[in-house]
Formats: structure tokens, sequence, C-alpha cells
């Protein structure tokens, strides 16, 4: 019985915490069934814990991605990726330009978002290769870029940074361009807020 009483205070204490915990303040109030706005429901904003699909290259899948090519320049998933299992090359072969890149819809327009990724080279880089990653195409400043020397062989850099969703869609890119043979590995591409 003493048992059943204190389940009870228990029951009615964590209840008292959640209506409190739950209520809305007193400046927002409930929206009655009449000010509901009709037509079809919105899903709620994407957030979790990696909204890019596949950001691993799982097995060397380039699935979820769409994969860009010019002159010459090939986009390959690899196994062969050092300390990781798996990534995507981009590589410019014999000159050209080569990218990858990703939609991620239903995004919530005014939240904080983090992008990151590991970027390395595969071997030494001529000097006009480039590293570019990019969000929504680099509107609002969101592009970022390394040149030869900053990416490194071997071992793998990381990138990360935050910004303000302005769209209900975010597209996330990285291309590789120059001259000659420039095969740069990318990994663990990651959006989320």
């Amino acid at each position: 019985m003493k048992f059943l009483a204190l389940l009870a205070l228990g029951l009615a204490s964590a209840s008292t915490t959640v209506a409190s915990v739950c209520k809305l303040p007193a400046s927002s109030p409930s929206p009655s069934p009449s000010s509901t706005p009709s037509g079809p429901s919105v899903p709620a904003p994407v957030c979790v814990s990696n909204v890019i699909q596949n950001g691993y290259f799982g097995s060397g899948s380039l699935d979820q991605w769409t994969v860009t090519a010019f002159g010459g320049a090939a986009v390959t998933g690899s196994t062969s990726c050092g300390q990781y299992s798996s990534c995507a090359t981009l590589d410019t072969v014999t000159g050209g330009y080569a990218s990858i890149s990703q939609t991620v819809a239903n995004t919530g327009v005014g939240l904080i978002y983090t992008f990151a990724l590991n970027y390395r080279a595969v071997t030494t880089l001529y000097t006009d290769a480039t590293l570019v990653c990019q969000i929504n195409g680099g509107a609002n400043g969101l592009s970022w870029s390394w040149k030869y020397n900053q990416i490194p062989v071997g071992n793998y850099g990381y990138f990360m940074t935050t910004f303000e969703a302005t769209t209900t869609s975010i597209t996330v890119s990285c291309a590789v361009s120059g001259s000659y043979a420039n095969p740069v590995q990318v990994d663990y591409l990651n959006l989320h807020c």
C-alpha cells in the first residue's frame, strides 16, 4: 500500500511537471479550429543527425548523388580511401571538372544548419587544382574553396561551418577542377540542424 501511495504521488508530481513543461506561454493562444488554415498539410522540416543521404558513400556507392564530369574528368565511388572504408573520388584525369551534388528537400527556413566534410588529395596535386564545396550554388556566400596546397595529401582535412537556411531545400555540392590528374576524395558529408 505504501508503494502504491508513493507511486501515485510520483505520477501526480510527474504529470504536474509535464503539464508545466508543455504549457504554451500566455501570449501564444492555441489555434481554434476556425483559425486553422485549410489546404494540404505541410510536413515539419527535416532536422535529424544527417539529412544528406549516403554521405559516407557506403561500399563505394554514389547512390543519392548527382554526378557531373566534363573534359575527361571522372567521379567514382571508392573503397580505397585511406582510413575510411569508402568515399567519393573526384578526379580531373586529363583536365576538367568533376562534381557531386545532392538536394535535400523540406529544410527549415530560419533553422541553423551545420555542414561538414572530410577531404584529401590521393597524390600530390597540380598547382591549378581546386576543390570547391557550396550550399545552394554559393548563394549568400556559402562557398568554400581549397587550392592544391591547402588540400592535405594522404590524411584527411576536416571542414565544418554553420549557416542559416533561407530556403525549404538545400543543395550541397563539391567539385574539383584543374588540368592533368588531380584525384581528390571526399567523405562523411554531413548536414544537420
